[in-house]
């Protein structure tokens, strides 16, 4: 019986700082980092991160999940259709895109 073959899923980790003026992605090394300005309570900075990874890789927020460090600033995100040489190519050229930050 031939296996099905499953589409690609791809990891990216992303740090997070919530609470800031404005919602920007940025390279801090080799280590994507995310400032969020959603609060880092109940949720809410989480469900703005997926939001936003959404729009800066051009995806459907239906295919990303976060895999690990719901509490944590340090996030495993699961990007359901791509690979992690993929999601880190669109993350690349979205902070290229985007205007410094302050």
């Amino acid at each position: 019986m031939p296996s099905e073959q499953l589409p690609p899923e791809g990891r990216v980790r992303i740090r997070v700082r919530p609470g800031k003026k404005k919602d920007v992605l940025f390279l801090s090394g080799e280590e994507f980092s995310a400032d969020l300005s959603a609060p880092a309570r109940e949720g809410a900075a989480n469900d703005r991160l997926l939001r936003n990874l959404s729009q800066w890789l051009a995806w459907p927020v239906s295919k990303i999940r976060l895999e690990k460090g719901q509490a944590s600033r340090l996030k495993t995100i699961v990007i359901a259709g791509m690979t992690g040489e993929e999601i880190r190519k669109r993350l690349l050229a979205s902070v290229r895109a985007s205007p410094n930050k302050d």
